[in-house]
């Protein structure tokens, strides 16, 4: 018996939220458990249905996209989030935003319409990937340690971000390897190393 995988799909479009939906359900299995239009419905529904994955946009009327992964980060547990979001110069700043406060991963939403339905394998596979990652489960602060963390997230990428990186982030021991988009990885260096 193989393991379903439940998606909340939170989108202010309804053409977007149907055709999200129609994309995933292909798929045996994924079930798509519920729809949002808005980050108020999409917390209210990630409590009741439990989803393992949401689809997430940015701009939504109520509470946008950044507004929820805020709240979700406040959650013992929370479903894996994939933004889905169109990536103008303005939301690309709002994507790595959104990778900051916590999303998993995100894909392009195509501004076309007649080219919405294309994303179909990519929607599906980044679904599907999502479950293979662990759960991460909220780092608490002890009381009086000034020691060293217990736990580092770092964020690199291939090709010259993280041969440029290298210095910046020299103190801190490699754990493991991951992906991140090159359109990202210098904004997300930058930011890291002015942090340190």
């Amino acid at each position: 018996m193989s393991i379903i995988v439940k998606v909340l799909t939170v989108d202010d479009s309804v053409f977007m939220r149907t055709v999200i939906r129609d994309m995933l359900s292909k798929d045996p299995s994924i079930e798509v458990v519920g729809t949002a239009s808005n980050g108020i419905e999409a917390l209210e529904k990630s409590q009741s249905l439990k989803p393992d994955v949401m689809t997430l946009d940015i701009e939504m009327p109520k509470m946008n996209g950044l507004e929820v992964l805020q709240e979700l980060k406040k959650l013992t547990a929370r479903p894996k989030v994939l933004m889905v979001s169109s990536l103008t110069s303005k939301d690309a700043e709002a994507t790595t935003e959104a990778i900051r406060l916590g999303a998993d991963d995100f894909m392009l939403k195509p501004k076309d319409i007649p080219h919405v339905r294309e994303i179909g394998d990519e929607l599906i596979a980044k679904v599907k990937h999502l479950m293979t990652l662990p759960s991460l489960e909220p780092v608490k602060k002890r009381a009086g340690t000034g020691g060293a963390a217990e736990r580092v997230v770092l964020i690199g990428s291939s090709r010259g971000v993280l041969r440029c990186s290298t210095p910046c982030l020299q103190p801190f021991p490699p754990a493991c390897g991951n992906y991140c988009h090159p359109a990202y990885a210098r904004r997300i260096y930058r930011s890291t190393c002015s942090t340190l």
